[in-house]
């Protein structure tokens, strides 16, 4: 094994819940191929679990509402001219939450939240649960949308194909190769709309990760798992 490996983790795994930031968070990553060579800073930015909520909302009493996506832009600009060298990923459950998930746009409902997304200038994302109640053509719609890629390893139909385009995708920063493999909740079963399920099953996250590790470990020198 040569890569580094980390966990952004937005949901659950197995049997243990993990909780993170609701609005982004940062990992500071320093990587030295060899002990002659100074360290490589890059900095990964992510959300999760937004849940459509675009707007800033009442977070204390007697205190100004916060959060929203203006804020957010604002904190990645922000962020970015202090760490140039920066990814920004969300780990999915980006809607469900805010009538904006019935509106259209372009062919998808709650697309707006995407095209926010484009404009804040997101580099990869997977989906969650929640991105897949509405059906599942909705889902494959705002994936079309978004100009960054959405990569998920263990979302698959009846015959075993891929749900997406990519399951992991690597970028390289700062000449460190990132390599983020996308990962779903499990078992989806009873956390979506049963409907948008039809034909496609979840996998275990755990042997998933496992084999696509064996298979960019070379390819890589850091490896995220984004769930």
């Amino acid at each position: 094994m040569n890569s580094l490996i980390y966990f952004l983790l937005g949901r659950k795994i197995k049997t243990r819940n993990i909780m993170s930031l609701a609005y982004a968070a940062v990992l500071t990553i320093l990587f030295s191929s060899s002990c002659a060579e100074q360290p490589k800073q890059i900095t990964i930015l992510y959300t999760n679990d937004i849940h459509a909520h675009f707007l800033p909302a009442p977070a204390f009493r007697d205190k100004p509402p916060i959060g929203g996506f203006v804020a957010l832009d604002y904190y990645v600009k922000q962020q970015r001219g202090l760490a140039p060298n920066s990814l920004l990923l969300d780990a999915g459950d980006l809607m469900t939450g805010n009538l904006i998930c019935d509106m259209e746009y372009k062919g998808a409902e709650g697309g707006f939240l995407i095209e926010m997304m484009n404009m804040i200038g997101y580099d990869g994302r997977v989906f969650g649960n929640h991105d897949c109640d509405k059906q599942i053509g909705n889902l494959r719609r705002m994936n079309e949308l978004a100009v960054f890629p959405t990569i998920c390893a263990n979302f698959k139909d009846s015959l075993g194909r891929d749900f997406t385009h990519e399951q992991y995708n690597i970028y390289n920063i700062n000449g460190v190769r990132v390599g983020v493999i996308g990962l779903t909740y499990h078992p989806m079963a009873g956390m979506a709309n049963p409907t948008s399920l039809l034909g496609f099953n979840s996998l275990d996250p755990i042997e998933t990760a496992q084999k696509l590790i064996g298979q960019i470990d070379s390819l890589t020198d850091i490896i995220v798992l984004l769930t």
